[in-house]
């Protein structure tokens, strides 16, 4: 099973705080066999001051659950601004057009 865990962070400013957080330290909280296997940072395109931080599991012996280091993360961001915190479960991917219209799907 493959989720995603998203922290938002509507910011009062340019903060480029996210951009200096020490990632590696961070996944160093996680409890084992719990790490993320990927961390993604997006700032919105149009808000400079809207940021996502997206944490991307895959196991099949955890039920997807706000993790360790994903309420630190979440807990850290609240001094810049509002933060929404969420889990989302994979339900189906596509990894290019030709993919899906050789495979019959629609998108």
């Amino acid at each position: 099973m493959r989720w995603v865990e998203v922290i938002d962070v509507c910011s009062l400013s340019h903060e480029e705080a996210l951009l200096n957080l020490d990632l590696p330290a961070l996944l160093k909280e996680s409890a084992a066999g719990r790490e993320p296997r990927r961390i993604d940072v997006y700032r919105h395109a149009d808000l400079g001051t809207d940021w996502s931080v997206r944490l991307h599991y895959t196991s099949n012996s955890h039920e997807p659950t706000k993790s360790p280091v994903g309420i630190l993360l979440a807990a850290l961001l609240r001094e810049f601004g509002f933060v929404h915190h969420s889990i989302w479960k994979e339900v189906r991917t596509c990894d290019s057009i030709e993919g899906a219209r050789a495979s019959g799907e629609n998108g």
